[in-house]
């Protein structure tokens, strides 16, 4: 019987190899490519707007969003137009237009743009801005951004940022350390860390809801205030 068992061993095993030997020999199912171009829009309502940590505005904001975004293999290249409306003021009080550039090999990703931000009623009146940041392709997904401002306002603005995404139920968490270098400061110093949670929902025509929560804890540096704010967001 042992001998039996010894001489149909490997051909026992011989069968149980072909299914994957088959599979192997399979070519790989090809990846679905991005659009060449994208078309993309936003549109949401906050509790207040604060750029960078600055409350700049404490009551309700509409903000929207449209972006072109023409794809490559590795990368893209996109224009965005934002603007955001005080229902306080019942005026606009922010337009921006940036265009910004990006290349995404496996391990990390490389953004670098330009920006032009105009407060029609605010005393920044206009802001020229040069970004750039770096993101690696790990959960945790740890980036570095740097913001130069140019004009009427003038500095720099780095920020730490981390964040994930939970499938099951599908939440997305990020926090954020902001280092302020005499932008809407006089002095350089870590002004503040900001922490937002999502819950994203896709409905069947394509348009995402986001409600959202966060909070904004200040390093008591005296333009800067602990916030908690929320909002809703409809993308598509």
């Amino acid at each position: 019987m042992l001998r039996k068992l010894i001489r149909i061993a490997p051909l026992v095993l011989a069968a149980a190899m072909i299914p994957y030997k088959a599979a192997a020999e399979e070519p790989a199912a090809k990846q679905e490519e991005p659009p060449r171009f994208e078309l993309h829009g936003n549109m949401g309502i906050h509790s207040g707007y604060y750029p960078s940590g600055f409350p700049l505005i404490d009551n309700p904001v509409i903000q929207g969003e449209m972006s072109l975004t023409r794809n490559y293999e590795n990368g893209n290249c996109g224009l965005t137009l934002w603007g955001s409306y005080d229902t306080k003021a019942k005026t606009a009080n922010e337009w921006d237009a940036t265009a910004e550039c990006s290349w995404k090999p496996k391990c990390f990703a490389l953004n670098a743009g330009v920006a032009h931000y105009n407060f029609p009623h605010d005393p920044l009146d206009k802001l020229n801005i040069v970004f750039g940041k770096v993101e690696l392709n790990v959960p945790s997904h740890p980036s570095l951004k740097y913001e130069r401002f140019f004009n009427d306002g003038s500095g720099g603005i780095t920020t730490f940022g981390i964040g994930h995404t939970f499938k099951k139920p599908l939440i997305e968490i990020s926090a954020s350390l902001i280092y302020n270098d005499g932008m809407l400061i006089d002095d350089s110093a870590f002004t503040h860390a900001k922490t937002v949670v999502g819950f994203p929902y896709e409905k069947k025509n394509g348009v995402t809801v986001k409600p959202s929560v966060g909070f904004i804890k200040a390093f008591g540096h005296d333009d800067f205030e602990d916030r908690v704010f929320g909002g809703i967001e409809f993308s598509f």
